[in-house]
């Protein structure tokens, strides 16, 4: 995909050149009309050089029907034939914004049962232990050994010591916590985040720097459907391995209007690279595609340097959540929704930065 603007001018921080948006998969294979929601769910496993996606499925935007399924593809592969990991039912409707892979190698997803299309719910835990093939429901998820509904329980994502992180907005409280797990997600406890001075944070992601620091970008704007507004995102750090979070700071200079933010490290360079969709109606009455890539020193500061348009998407709540992972071939694959209230299809991006 060619950038709309100048590069940042460094090769050795030169971002990630990606392909025009394709649909993942043809309107012959989808499972429902409405299929959307990656962010938070894209990884990569290593054993079998598998990128890992899992999805949401139904009729339309707030049906309670279908569910959440699992697919691979190699780096510049196809999709692989969907696999159900929870179905919705005729009480609860299932979707889930937070999966990933475990230390032990076990596939772990994090679905919430809810009585409607977009409601708060209960959140249970689905593991595969033969990489996809089968799912388990575990049964619910207890933190702190406690059971509460979630709103959005977001980004499965393992630190360099072996710890599973989670972003999580309890209801009806809207209280946000980190979420961790150190035996692979069987048990787990909660670092409760001071919100500060910022509004309800929706959904977070994470990504790791070389010290071990871990950062989570938020978005930071709760339900609001005034997409002529752009709207803030933060990021809060811990330094150790999830335990302590800082109090969100505003990040500057960043358009993800109603959208989460997908990241990935380059060791190499040392450096972070950011790929998200904002919501906010542009001059040509849509949506659009970003991605930006900084040193992580100054990714840690908050300081992003120049924000690179590579795309549009629509301009309406039905576009965005985007997801990706990087292959052991340092090839990036990225996961977007985009449509309307009827329906909508997954779109995937694949590149790789130049070395």
């Amino acid at each position: 995909m060619k950038d709309r603007v100048s590069d940042t001018g460094n090769c050795a921080l030169s971002p990630t050149v990606f392909s025009s948006p394709v649909r993942a998969w043809p309107e012959s294979d989808k499972n429902g009309n409405y299929e959307a929601w990656t962010f938070g769910t894209v990884w990569y496993d290593g054993r079998d050089d598998n990128v890992c996606l899992v999805y949401n499925s139904r009729k339309s935007h707030t049906g309670k029907d279908g569910g959440v399924y699992f697919r691979t593809k190699k780096d510049y592969g196809p999709l692989s034939v969907a696999i159900p990991v929870a179905l919705s039912d005729e009480i609860y409707g299932k979707r889930a914004h937070c999966a990933g892979m475990c230390p032990n190698g076990d596939y772990l997803v994090i679905a919430v049962h809810h009585f409607d299309g977009l409601s708060d719910g209960d959140p249970y835990v689905y593991r595969s232990a033969d990489r996809g093939k089968n799912w388990l429901n575990e049964g619910k998820l207890l933190i702190n050994g406690v059971f509460r509904q979630t709103g959005e329980l977001t980004s499965l994502f393992t630190t360099s010591k072996g710890r599973l992180l989670a972003f999580n907005r309890v209801s009806p409280s809207n209280d946000i916590e980190i979420a961790f797990s150190d035996d692979n997600g069987r048990s787990w406890k909660s670092s409760p985040l001071n919100k500060g001075s910022a509004p309800v944070p929706m959904e977070g992601s994470f990504v790791e720097l070389s010290d071990g620091t871990v950062v989570c970008v938020i978005r930071g704007n709760f339900y609001t459907g005034d997409f002529t507004v752009k709207q803030d995102t933060y990021f809060t750090k811990s330094r150790d391995n999830g335990c302590t979070w800082s109090v969100p700071e505003k990040l500057n200079d960043i358009d993800a209007s109603f959208n989460g933010v997908a990241m990935v490290y380059h060791d190499d360079v040392k450096a972070v690279e950011m790929i998200y969709g904002s919501r906010f109606v542009s001059d040509d009455g849509k949506g659009s595609i970003y991605r930006r890539i900084v040193d992580e020193k100054s990714f840690a500061q908050g300081k992003l340097g120049r924000e690179l348009k590579i795309g549009s998407g629509s301009g309406d709540q039905n576009f965005g959540y985007f997801g990706a992972c990087k292959s052991k071939n340092n090839v990036i694959n990225v996961f977007f929704y985009d449509g309307n209230h009827e329906k909508t299809d997954i779109y995937n991006m694949v590149g790789r930065r130049p070395q």
